[in-house]
């Protein structure tokens, strides 16, 4: 299921979309950049809910619609199978905190900066 899943996210060049033209800018090589497509990972959903925590499974459940719990879990599920990727961890391993800023970080690896949007 994770080779599955792995092959639905896309990483890479960043395009700049301005004003009727496309321009590929340079970014840094330790930068990636990932799109996932969430209609793709509606199927899977059920087999996600294996890579979150009891804390992450309550917290999806607090979503009133189904839409919007499925996009919570995929987005979730997705990123920590990409930062297990990147740290060599299992993706049972990788917890996320987030700073007093309420910046999401992942305290086993604080060189590793991520952002979800």
């Amino acid at each position: 299921m994770i080779l599955k899943i792995m092959s639905e996210v896309f990483c890479g060049t960043l395009e700049v979309r301005t004003q009727g033209f496309n321009e590929r800018i340079e970014v840094d090589p330790g930068i990636k950049l990932y799109e996932i497509e969430l209609s793709k990972f509606q199927e899977s959903v059920s087999g996600l809910l294996e890579f979150l925590s009891p804390f992450e499974k309550n917290r999806a459940n607090r979503y009133y619609f189904s839409n919007d719990k499925n996009r919570y879990i995929i987005c979730r599920a997705v990123l920590k199978l990409l930062l297990a990727k990147q740290t060599g961890l299992d993706v049972n391993e990788i917890v996320l905190d987030t700073y007093a800023n309420k910046k999401p970080c992942l305290p086993s690896h604080p060189s590793v900066f991520f952002n979800v949007t």
